[in-house]
């Protein structure tokens, strides 16, 4: 099974005036969603616990965004994994737009955000030009990309071409 090696994690995943380990204090990341079962998490979650990070597993983007309104209790960073798709009911397509919304919210709030490209549009999409102008968003406003390999990042310059490519880092897994 692959694995991640720390010093690459700690070293590579530098975002916009934030980095993941400093030596004043402990950042503390929130993994949003959390797919347990899932082999790519836990790996990233073990490298970063090595180098002293303590990533935050429980909780939701909209818990996250009512912290915020209600005591101005800002996270430190939220990491995005998988994006919603769209769908076609008006349920699924409202629970689209309030991720955008909060997604939204938080980068105007100044919260970094980073995001791993695990797909550019979920491989259930019914709606791919729907989804795809959602990863289009959040990769305008992430801070930091995660590419899973060269060929991830090449797709991510070629069907999104971000503004800032400095913000993509392929760690290998």
């Amino acid at each position: 099974m692959p694995h991640f090696h720390a010093s690459t994690v700690s070293e590579s995943i530098r975002f916009r005036r934030v980095s993941l380990t400093d030596n004043h204090r402990t950042m503390r990341p929130h993994f949003l969603p959390y797919v347990r079962g899932n082999p790519y998490q836990p790996m990233l979650l073990n490298a970063l616990k090595q180098e002293g990070v303590e990533v935050q597993t429980e909780g939701s983007l909209k818990a996250l965004v009512r912290q915020l309104r209600r005591n101005g209790q800002r996270p430190e960073l939220v990491h995005l994994h998988w994006l919603p798709n769209a769908g076609h009911s008006p349920g699924r397509i409202a629970r689209w737009l309030m991720f955008e919304r909060r997604v939204s919210f938080l980068h105007r709030r100044g919260v970094p955000l980073v995001w791993t490209a695990h797909n550019l549009v979920p491989h259930e999409s019914r709606t791919p030009s729907l989804d795809l102008w959602l990863t289009r968003r959040v990769v305008k406003l992430a801070g930091g990309i995660i590419c899973h390999s060269a060929a991830a990042r090449d797709e991510i310059l070629e069907r999104l071409r971000p503004d800032d490519v400095s913000r993509l880092k392929v760690i290998r897994h």
